[in-house]
């Protein structure tokens, strides 16, 4: 996978290797190594081509909440890429992951060349702008059973005949609904007992519709 196999990028670079090799360079991290630190002032834009990354914030206090799971195909950074005041949150590796680097000089030269990734780019703010006022409003009114409920079906792939979430520990559940572990556990628990979901490992299940999210 490279630049080309990116959302960001996928049909505009396909014929044009030689701008593929000079804008970006590829970067190894292990798992748990932090990528990006909130606040930090570098400028450069992030592309995933392998493994799995975790997008969140922290506080003082060492509480943390999940923006996102990114994956092989996913990008990030473009914040401050496109001249925001330092990095609005932390990324680290939950597994061992590549990821493909473009400065934002070379994002700048990219974007005239082909003004399609900037609108592309665009379209992704907006809808990540959607997606946050989503969220801040399930914080907001929806209880966290109900907020478990949308992070299952949101989460949740087709895997066959099986729809499944990607692998997530309850505390990785806690951390992107707001919530505490244990109450993640009672919520689980009431959930397979009513034959909602199963495990298969660290993945859910999901065997029927879940309540309240028909």
């Amino acid at each position: 996978m490279d630049l080309r196999d990116i959302k960001l990028f996928a049909g505009v670079l396909d014929d044009d290797t030689e701008t593929v090799i000079r804008y970006s360079y590829n970067k190894r991290y292990r798992k748990n190594t932090i990528i990006l630190t909130q606040g930090d002032n570098s400028d450069s834009l992030y592309a995933v081509l392998s493994g799995r990354l975790r997008n969140y914030i922290d506080d003082e206090q060492g509480r943390e909440m999940t923006l996102g799971i990114l994956e092989a195909g996913d990008f990030f950074g473009e914040i401050a890429s496109l001249g925001g005041a330092g990095r609005p949150s932390n990324v680290v590796a939950l597994e061992d992951s590549t990821v493909a680097i473009i400065s934002r000089y070379n994002l700048e030269r990219c974007i005239a060349k082909y003004p399609e990734v900037g609108t592309r780019i665009i379209n992704h703010l907006v809808q990540r702008v959607e997606e946050l006022i989503k969220e801040v409003g399930a914080l907001a009114f929806k209880d966290v059973n109900a907020r478990v409920v949308r992070l299952l079906n949101k989460s949740a792939r087709l895997d066959g005949s099986r729809k499944i979430t990607p692998p997530m520990t309850q505390q990785e559940i806690a951390d992107a609904i707001g919530s505490s572990r244990e109450m993640i556990s009672r919520s689980l628990k009431s959930l397979k007992d009513a034959g909602y979901v199963s495990m298969d490992g660290k993945r859910l299940v999901i065997e029927r519709d879940l309540p309240g999210e028909r």
